[in-house]
C-alpha cells in the first residue's frame, strides 16, 4: 500500500482513480435497487394484520 501511495507514475495513479471509481459505482448499485424494491404496495398496518392472521391459524393458509 505504502508503494502505491509514494508513485508517481501518472498512468498508474490514473488506474487506480479509475478502478476506485468504478467500485464506488458498483457499491452504490446494490443500495438503489434495494431502496426501489423497499417501496411496498401495502401498508404496514395490512402487512402486520396478514401476519396475525397467519399465526393465528396457519393451517388454513397451507
Amino acid at each position: 500500500m505504502a508503494r502505491i501511495v509514494e508513485t508517481n507514475n501518472s498512468t498508474v495513479i490514473a488506474a487506480y482513480e479509475t478502478k476506485i471509481t468504478k467500485l464506488e459505482q458498483e457499491k452504490l448499485v446494490p443500495i438503489e435497487k434495494r431502496e426501489k424494491k423497499s417501496t411496498s404496495k401495502r401498508t404496514s398496518e395490512q402487512i402486520f394484520e396478514l401476519a396475525v392472521k397467519f399465526l393465528s391459524n396457519p393451517w388454513n393458509i397451507w
